[in-house]
């Protein structure tokens, strides 16, 4: 009987344990269901948050297929006018570039013919500068036998005076001269 005792106080002693253990479940299970409560209250407000996301998204998508329908007809429209300005650009280049051959031929036209009348006057002046010169030896000889003249002899101071005055014009004439070599320089350097 003792030994039954013995037995029922182990089998005691195991019942206590087991409910021991059977609390230390309980508890144990008790925080997992509070920890699988919190997991599923999160899975909902993920659920939630995924469905608001999802009715965005799809808000978005939407948006932005007309968003892209209205960027194609913009792009189709910027385009087309894309070519019309490239093509009024090279109408534009051609008439300015027609314009300005013409106006440069017609500047080359001018400058052939100022360098044409500079030539002709550049020989008309070497003419006169030659008949100046020469008119110069006549006059220094003139001056040396006016020299030896006696002043009463009106006809040759006279005709130095002539002379003086054609030297005088001969200066003036080489003076135009240098003014038209000078302008016709500028003209050249201006083109």
């Amino acid at each position: 009987m003792i030994q039954k005792i013995k037995e029922v106080l182990a089998v005691k002693e195991e019942v206590a344990t087991l409910k021991k253990d059977i609390s230390q479940v309980r508890e144990e299970v008790s925080g997992l269901h509070q920890n699988i409560c919190a997991v599923q209250k999160k899975m909902d407000d993920f659920a939630r948050s995924l469905t608001q996301t999802t009715d965005t998204v799809v808000e978005q998508v939407s948006r932005m297929n007309a968003a892209h329908g209205d960027i194609t007809a913009i792009h189709e429209q910027f385009s087309s006018a894309l070519r019309e300005f490239q093509l009024e650009t090279s109408r534009i280049e051609q008439k300015l570039l027609s314009h300005a051959q013409t106006e440069i031929a017609k500047s080359v036209e001018r400058v052939r013919t100022d360098v044409r009348q500079y030539n002709d006057l550049k020989q008309e002046l070497e003419v006169i500068t030659r008949e100046l010169q020469k008119l110069r030896a006549e006059i220094a000889k003139f001056t040396v036998i006016s020299a030896h003249i006696k002043e009463r002899d009106f006809e040759a101071s006279s005709f130095a005076k002539k002379i003086f005055d054609a030297d005088r014009e001969k200066l003036e004439l080489m003076k135009k001269v240098d003014t038209l070599e000078r302008l016709v320089a500028r003209m050249r350097r201006g083109q």
